[in-house]
């Protein structure tokens, strides 16, 4: 991964939730991401969490959610979307990496009016499809 690569990764993560804080003030949101050990989301979470300082004097958080392995993904990060509905989020940002897997939970989040921001997988179709922000 180059080091462009990896500072786009980091700062596109750090732009949608510090634009996310910034709508909504004091919000709590929760970014669903790749496991923390991998080298492409070790660099994404760091984003998250530099973003996390903005959210964090603006009286919100920032909680990153991953799965523990890539063995069942889909349906692993579609429970980790429910978990972040059932905490409370104020925003939701998340990869639909599996659709057939992920969709139904990504539109209970917009169901719940709960913004929602795709990235890293799904694209401009995905986010026009479900309601969300790209």
């Amino acid at each position: 991964m180059t080091s462009f690569t990896r500072f786009t990764a980091m700062a596109s993560t750090a732009i949608a939730a510090a634009s996310i804080a910034t709508a909504g003030m004091a919000a709590d949101i929760f970014v669903v991401g790749g496991k923390p050990d991998d080298s492409f989301w070790s660099i994404v979470k760091r984003g998250a969490e530099d973003a996390g300082i903005v959210v964090e004097a603006q009286g919100g958080s920032v909680t990153w959610l991953g799965p523990q392995n890539y063995d069942n993904l889909g349906v692993d990060a579609a429970e980790l979307i429910r978990q972040a509905i059932d905490q409370g989020a104020d925003a939701i940002v998340g990869p639909d990496w599996v659709p057939e897997a992920m969709d139904p939970a990504f539109e209970a989040v917009v169901e719940a009016g709960i913004p929602l921001v795709i990235y890293n997988a799904g694209g401009i179709a995905a986010a026009d499809k479900l309601g969300a922000m790209n």
